[in-house]
């Protein structure tokens, strides 16, 4: 009997090890620096142990890629980042790499909540779908820990706890009002809910390559209460237009101040607009009628259409970008000076190759979407150069003592660059931004010896040695120039080439000295003749 007894104890104890055996979670890390990516690269499936993630473009302008620079991920909006184990996954935990590129991560199943830098999802599945529903921005995802096995037994709540069930909303009516009410960045519960209501506006043209289009609309008589559609799919999405009713089916949330529809929500329905189309926006044929009516915009609105425009270049904005292929410049038209263009991230058009040529005192014509962008009127971004012409212009003088670059750097109207490059030391009289380990940058601003009063700001200044710079440093730096709104500036890119220490040298010999101990003070001229600027440095002995 006793055999018996202890035969039966060692049998409950053998399965019941093999049942917490079966039920021990364990957890597989995914470490983005340790994936096997170069920096850059585009980054499409990891797999160990078991598990996969799957990154994917989907609806984003950019698919997923690995940067060295942070050591992450990036998940772009619109990506989406799949998650998917043998087993049961009960738990992925995402270390991000800082505050600032958390994206908007959404899981298709189960919860996801963000601390500080750490994603959490719990939830139990065999597969999980992430989405960065975010319009901009990214998620910089340095770690993924996902734990399989184990349980995921949801909370247990009793009648007297249990919360109160999330409100649904059946009519037009009750829908629109409730999505009216919600903060930003909430999606109204319930979802998905359903629509119909007549085009207002086509916000967005149909896309060929993702297959979608950004539409508002308005439901029944609730003028006051448009609702976006945002990248909406389906049948007849590539035909939709102003006065068109369509129903669509998707989930409702506040983007900021934008009530919409979220990203790949659905047509139903499509009705053609009847005759009775209502009253088409207003078309302006001559540049008098174009510029005024483009003045006449609220902030933030926009004129119905695209149109053309020619004027000669007053200023360009931001210098021509190799990355994105485009420059934003302003143009006045003739006899419109004092209604000035800016063509904003303005792209070659058809059988043109020129926005890396043209500069002040050039004529170009544009063409695009014209707005009302916080008060600056211009062309909205990938506008198109459609014809140029280079003015012959008085060889440029090229500054090279400090003296003449002060003053070519002073001279500069709010937002115009100097492409340069330009040199110059000074010593460091502020950090005004602490070095980020995270993008390897610093800014300070640095006064040149016997120029005291033009201050020079170091915008996110890299190179060897930015992590060591500090205040009395006296230090070299080569750039490209920018008047920031008052803030005088080597702009974004410019590179320390030599750094000598308050208390020691650096590199004594990479660089001359360009110390002029025969300057004693400085005073600047600001001299304005027909619109544009120049500044006379002079030096007194």
């Amino acid at each position: 009997m006793k055999k018996i007894i202890s035969f039966t104890l060692c049998m409950v104890m053998v399965i019941s090890l093999f049942c917490f055996a079966v039920n021990a979670a364990s957890t597989v890390s995914i470490v983005a620096s340790e994936s096997g990516f170069e920096d850059k690269a585009q980054v499409d499936k990891v797999t160990k142990d078991g598990v996969t993630v799957t990154f994917s473009k989907a609806t984003g302008n950019n698919a997923p890629v690995y940067y060295v620079n942070g050591n992450a991920f990036r998940v772009y909006g619109g990506n989406t980042m799949t998650v998917s184990a043998e087993g049961n996954i009960t738990s992925i935990t995402l270390t991000l790499a800082s505050a600032n590129n958390l994206g908007e991560l959404s899981a298709n199943t189960g919860t996801y909540t963000v601390n500080k830098t750490t994603g959490t999802w719990t939830g139990s599945a065999s597969e999980v779908v992430f989405t960065n529903t975010a319009s901009s921005g990214h998620a910089r995802i340095q770690v993924i820990d996902i734990e399989i096995g184990g349980s995921s037994t949801p909370p247990t709540t009793t009648e007297a706890t249990q919360p109160d069930p999330e409100p649904t909303y059946t009519t037009p009516e009750e829908i629109v009002n409730a999505l009216y009410q919600l903060e930003k960045g909430k999606f109204l519960p319930g979802g998905p809910y359903t629509l119909e209501g007549v085009i207002k506006s086509v916000d967005t043209k149909y896309n060929s390559e993702y297959g979608n289009v950004t539409v508002t609309i308005i439901v029944g008589d609730m003028t006051d209460k448009p609702v976006q559609c945002f990248r909406l799919e389906g049948e007849h999405a590539a035909d939709l237009a102003v006065g068109d009713k369509i129903k669509v089916k998707g989930e409702l949330k506040r983007y900021n101040d934008t009530y919409e529809f979220d990203a790949k929500c659905q047509i139903l329905e499509y009705t053609k607009g009847q005759t009775t189309q209502p009253e088409p926006e207003p078309t302006y044929t001559t540049p008098e009628e174009i510029i005024n009516a483009a003045y006449a915009l609220e902030k933030g609105a926009a004129l119905n259409g695209t149109y053309t425009l020619s004027g000669t270049i007053t200023a360009v904005n931001t210098i021509y970008s190799e990355r994105y292929g485009n420059v934003t410049v302003t143009m006045a038209v003739d006899g419109f000076e004092d209604k000035p263009i800016q063509c904003f991230r303005m792209i070659n058009g058809s059988g043109v190759e020129a926005v890396d040529k043209i500069g002040v005192g050039d004529k170009i014509t544009v063409t695009g979407t014209l707005k009302n962008y916080n008060g600056t009127i211009e062309f909205d971004a990938n506008c198109t150069l459609d014809a140029y012409t280079i003015v012959e212009k008085e060889p440029e003088v090229i500054p090279t003592t400090p003296e003449e670059i002060l003053a070519a750097l002073y001279a500069l109207q709010d937002q115009e660059s100097l492409a340069g490059p330009f040199t110059l030391t000074g010593k460091v009289k502020s950090i005004d931004t602490e070095y980020s380990q995270e993008y390897g940058n610093v800014t300070v601003t640095i006064v040149v010896d016997g120029f005291e009063n033009y201050p020079v700001q170091c915008y996110r200044l890299e190179g060897n040695g930015a992590d060591k710079v500090a205040v009395g440093d006296t230090i070299t730096v080569t750039g490209s120039f920018k008047n920031y709104r008052g803030t005088y500036e080597f702009a974004q890119g410019c590179t320390l080439d030599k750094l000598v220490a308050a208390d020691r040298p650096v590199d004594p010999d990479t660089s001359p000295d360009t110390s002029d101990a025969s300057v004693i003070a400085a005073v600047v001229a600001v001299v304005v003749s027909a619109g544009a600027a120049a500044v006379v440095i002079k030096k007194k002995h």
